[in-house]
């Protein structure tokens, strides 16, 4: 089961499932109890002892939701009491904490699934090498990295990555950073600035019935506690609004889960639809709960081309007192540490929570093996040293010698009205 969530019991030690349903837990030897848990499947529990490297093979079940007997009045909807109890406890669970920092990882794909006839005729017009659109299909990103996230409120963050892979370029440094993808439902507005100038409205906003319709699907038990499964509905198919599922714990109202999507008739740019998923678990005790697991999927269809992918996240070693320091935040709220993207692959096979797909492995093993050449200093000798040869039209064009190794350029623009101009650049 792709992206389902795994950690231990009472930590926020875990981890996610890949694409194709493996997961990865490096854990100490000692007795422990594994949770698994999927947005619309049962959790289940596995209490292992661990004494050596063990395989573990879970089916998780659908949830058993079963439609419950409540009190309403004449002509009112139940989901709507649920809603708006969750609505106003909304500002308690959106203040419980403060500040906090934690851990993340993140691991980013996008692939290229089709390109049209026409997109490939003028390809094949620019490379003539290329005689079929497969050639070009396939990951067109592959990226992972670790930080640490720090958060005094929604606008006071400071997100520090520690680790970094990027497919293909041992110099690149990821994309992959939480502060895109920290949708936090509680907040009567969710931002999304890559996809919409608009935020969008939670299901749980303030004035969540001027734009959601809601239809209780029903309820089930989760360590002895009711969860409400709600599906929420746009009244408005155009509003910048969510379709799809939450669920919401009876009593507390809290969200424990998400699984909702927006597509093109919410006005997103660039992708026909994204599907958030969350799953939120108790961090201290059973009063507060933060996300632990969190994907962000897509589908695009643009210029001709057609794709998909994903950001896939987990957030563990919370601290809800972190004791910033006055000088801690400033306008700097993204910082790449030193030597971030120089770990080795041995450091990667340690340390990633989420293994790789097949998908995966063999990106990283063809683009690495191809990066290594273009980066090797005699290769780059070579190349300067074709792209230095000096050509008659380089008078009237201009002329560059370019020593990529020496971090040197010196370029003649060539001749003009004022005569002949040079310029030396150290790169």
């Amino acid at each position: 089961m792709p992206f389902a969530t795994i950690y231990v019991k009472g930590t926020t030690i875990g981890t996610n499932s890949n694409e194709e349903g493996d997961f990865s837990l490096k854990l100490k030897p000692g007795n422990y109890e594994l949770v698994f848990q999927y947005v619309g499947y049962a959790k289940k529990i596995e209490k292992v002892n661990l004494t050596e490297n063990k395989v573990l093979n879970i089916v998780l079940e659908n949830e058993g939701v079963a439609l419950k007997e409540i009190v309403v009045k004449a002509g009112e909807n139940p989901a709507n009491i649920i809603i708006r109890k969750a609505i106003k406890k909304r500002k308690y669970h959106l203040s419980q904490v403060e500040d906090y920092s934690c851990n993340t990882y993140i691991k980013g794909l996008q692939r290229l699934k089709g390109i049209s006839k026409g997109v490939m005729k003028m390809i094949k017009m620019v490379d003539k090498s290329i005689t079929d659109s497969t050639e070009l299909l396939g990951v067109v990103y592959l990226s992972e990295s670790q930080s640490e996230f720090n958060y005094k409120d929604e606008h006071t963050i400071k997100e520090v990555m520690l680790s970094s892979k990027v497919s293909g370029s041992s110099r690149a440094f990821s994309f992959n950073q939480y502060r895109y993808l920290n949708y936090n439902f509680y907040e009567n507005l969710i931002e999304m600035k890559d996809v919409s100038n608009r935020p969008f409205i939670s299901p749980i906003n303030e004035n969540a019935f001027l734009y959601y319709r809601y239809k209780l699907l029903g309820s089930f038990f989760e360590d002895g506690k009711e969860v409400n499964k709600i599906e929420v509905i746009p009244k408005r198919e155009t509003d910048p609004v969510f379709s799809g599922i939450i669920y919401i714990q009876e009593n507390t109202w809290r969200i424990t889960s998400v699984n909702v999507f927006l597509t093109k008739k919410n006005k997103i740019n660039f992708v026909d639809t994204i599907t958030v998923k969350q799953i939120l678990t108790p961090i201290a005790g059973d009063s507060i709960w933060l996300p632990t697991s969190s994907n962000m999927s897509f589908e695009f269809s643009i210029f001709g081309f057609r794709g998909n992918g994903y950001f896939n996240t987990v957030l563990y070693n919370y601290n809800l007192d972190p004791k910033f320091d006055k000088k801690f935040f400033s306008d700097e709220i993204a910082i790449i540490a030193k030597g971030a993207n120089k770990k080795d692959s041995a450091y990667w096979e340690q340390n990633r929570p989420i293994p790789l797909t097949d998908e995966e492995k063999k990106d990283y093993r063809k683009k690495d093996s191809v990066a290594k050449i273009v980066e090797d200093p005699k290769y780059i000798d070579s190349i300067d040293r074709i792209g230095n040869r000096f050509k008659f039209m380089d008078i009237i064009n201009g002329y560059s010698y370019e020593k990529r190794n020496k971090n040197l350029r010196i370029s003649m623009p060539g001749i003009t009205d004022a005569g002949i101009q040079y310029k030396i650049q150290p790169q």
